[in-house]
């Protein structure tokens, strides 16, 4: 039997703990905002880390950053970070791991309990089951595998266990903090692994941008009786809605990026409100209405030129209407991301992937944002990439689950992908 035979047949007998550890996982609401239950899962996380061998490192955010890092939550909700190391080696190349800790609210309208870890049909149920405590439980146990096979890794492996990636930042208090105190840097880290859910069978190599606007409208409050006396902030909102919808709307539908983002329709840039604030009371005309906007844009397009398309709009209605005044403030932004495609980490895990589903995996770019763009950007590493077992689809979603198959199988392929990345002594 091969090395790798016996790797994948490893990964088969611990599917019940791999199991176990996902619904455990599960079963610790990390719910972000406010970022709930942070220190009890990785203390969690950090008691089964050292349990398997590994050093354990806790790096909590100190208060005063939360302003900077963690502005919608005070300190009372503490933000804990863990790291472990493979006490063993210690040498290059390094492969680190990262996954996030904190899920989206669970809302309403589940048929399970959303934190009870549900097992049914061959699934496994609960808000994060797929995005994405399935790839940190992808992730641990790929390398338990490759140990219980008898064999030695010739690198390091490294995990990070963060916080606050839902609430995205352009800073935040996991990933990019980590990077900030040196965790992940160029100089010591060689490959990055995100176990992100962009479906078992796909490697993600990029994100496309974003940028979120506060536009606030000024009009002039009046009685409701006596309209004509005010300016109606809501009607220039309408106006401006109008513009957005009948305009820019299908002009950015025309830019469609050549990259293989995920799904179709999110290769066209996009512009969408996501808040309206407006008025205080029936009879009284709005002084004030306040709009928010999502705009996704792709790498053949820059932030600043985004930035400027718009501005161009508000400048153009204000032109032509006296009374439209308004205030622009821009509170999220991230750049595109691509790493080449072509590279070593990308080739293993494609091979690794065709070795355990028999697919030619695509190379794909994520929709949304992620922490990739701070291992790129912040600590310049181009060797990273998105592979998690979860599914894309069921991200954030009711009833939002993954298949053990999925799961198992996801694995397999990271056990595979370690082992030809690092090398092994048998």
């Amino acid at each position: 039997m091969s090395w790798e035979d016996r790797v994948l047949n490893e990964v088969d007998k611990l599917e019940d703990d791999i199991i176990k550890f996902l619904v455990d996982l599960i079963k610790i609401p990390t719910e972000n905002p406010p970022g709930i239950n942070y220190p009890e899962i990785a203390g969690y996380i950090g008691r089964v880390m050292d349990s398997l061998g590994y050093e354990v490192e806790y790096i909590e955010v100190p208060a005063e950053r939360f302003p900077e890092l963690v502005s919608f939550a005070p300190p009372e909700f503490r933000r804990v970070n863990v790291i472990a190391r493979s006490k063993e080696n210690r040498v290059r190349p390094v492969l680190h791991f990262n996954g996030h800790t904190d899920v989206v609210p669970a809302g309403s309208g589940w048929s399970v309990a959303p934190y009870e870890g549900v097992i049914r049909d061959n699934k496994i149920y609960g808000r994060g089951a797929s995005d994405m405590k399935s790839g940190i439980a992808a992730m641990v146990y790929a390398v338990e595998a490759i140990r219980n096979a008898g064999l030695k890794l010739n690198g390091t492996v490294e995990f990070s266990f963060v916080v606050d990636e839902e609430t995205t930042g352009v800073k935040n208090a996991g990933t990019y903090y980590l990077i900030e105190r040196g965790y992940i840097s160029r100089d010591k880290t060689d490959y990055v692994i995100i176990t992100e859910p962009l479906n078992v069978d796909r490697i993600c190599i990029g994100h496309r941008g974003a940028v979120w606007w506060r536009l606030k409208i000024y009009g002039k409050q009046a009685h409701g009786a006596m309209p004509y006396r005010g300016v109606n902030a809501a009607y220039k909102a309408a106006n401006l809605l109008h513009i957005i919808e009948h305009f820019m709307i299908p002009r950015l539908k025309e830019k469609i990026t050549k990259y293989n983002v995920v799904p179709e329709e999110a290769k066209k840039s996009s512009i969408s409100l996501g808040v309206i604030r407006c008025g205080t009371k029936v009879n009284t005309v709005p002084e004030e209405c306040t709009l928010e906007f999502d705009r996704r844009f792709n790498p053949e397009e820059s932030l600043d030129q985004v930035r400027e398309e718009f501005v161009k709009v508000l400048k153009a209605l204000a032109d032509t209407d006296p009374e439209f005044r308004y205030e622009l403030h821009e509170f999220y932004n991230a750049d595109p991301v691509v790493v080449p495609e072509d590279q070593l980490l990308v080739r293993i895990l494609e091979d690794s992937i065709k070795r355990v589903l028999g697919v030619d995996p695509p190379k794909v770019l994520s929709p949304g944002t992620d922490d990739q763009r701070f291992v790129v950007n912040n600590a310049g590493i181009n060797s990273v990439v998105l592979y998690g077992p979860g599914r894309l689809e069921l991200a954030h979603t009711v009833d939002e689950h993954i298949d053990i198959d999925d799961l198992i199988n996801g694995t397999k392929v990271l056990a595979l992908a370690t082992a030809r990345l690092l090398g092994v002594t048998y």
